[in-house]
């Protein structure tokens, strides 16, 4: 019996290890905030955001840069209460059905770490999507993308978990420099929205839309 007594707490402290895997993992306002295709030749983005989610409040901040005609690579931080994480990814559109309301298939390909109430976890996911992007006039356009994908995490606690992924977004751009961001993404029943600017410099710009000028 006081040998059950004494394990008693080491199983619990065991078992609260390996449920803060998910849960920290999950917990962390980073997504996606573009649409797929690449932005104008040498541009690069700034962009600042705000997230609600069923843990609370979050922040986060991304720096975007072209790494090819057909996509973008970028890093990502997010702080959350005592959770910090960050990433980075690579996100491509590979195919566009053309038009004048153009359809891109692509998706991304990132990596991260999140650390937080006594856990760090690392992962990796991979996230196949859509995107679709439309000139509204005077140098402005909406955009709007959705994706599916699975993401495995681990940390010292848990060699590997898997979770089902889910994102969808829009952004208006006001003009070839300045946009306005929302992103939900869910991880594995865990949602959080997020909201923000993003500012474009540098480059020769170009349109916001695939094919314009």
């Amino acid at each position: 019996m006081k040998t059950l007594v004494r394990a008693a707490p080491l199983a619990l402290a065991a078992a609260l290890g390996l449920a803060g895997l998910p849960a920290t993992a999950r917990a962390q306002y980073l997504g996606q905030f573009g649409p797929l295709n690449s932005m104008g030749t040498g541009q690069k983005a700034l962009g600042l955001y705000l997230g609600a989610g069923p843990t609370g409040l979050g922040a986060a901040a991304e720096i975007r840069a072209n790494h090819s005609e057909r996509g973008t690579f970028g890093v990502q931080f997010a702080v959350q209460h005592s959770i910090f994480a960050g990433q980075a990814d690579i996100r491509a559109g590979l195919l566009s059905s053309g038009g004048d309301f153009p359809v891109m298939l692509g998706g991304e390909l990132a990596g991260g770490v999140v650390s937080g109430g006594g856990t760090t976890a690392i992962y990796a996911q991979a996230v196949p999507g859509l995107s679709w992007e439309m000139d509204a006039g005077g140098g402005q356009s909406w955009a709007a993308w959705a994706g599916l994908g699975f993401r495995v995490s681990a940390s010292q606690h848990k060699l590997g978990h898997g979770d089902t992924l889910i994102r969808a977004g829009g952004r208006f751009s006001f003009s070839r420099e300045l946009g306005l961001t929302a992103s939900l993404e869910d991880v594995a029943g865990s949602s959080h929205l997020m909201v923000g600017a993003e500012s474009r410099f540098g480059g020769h710009g170009g349109s916001n839309v695939p094919g314009g000028k």
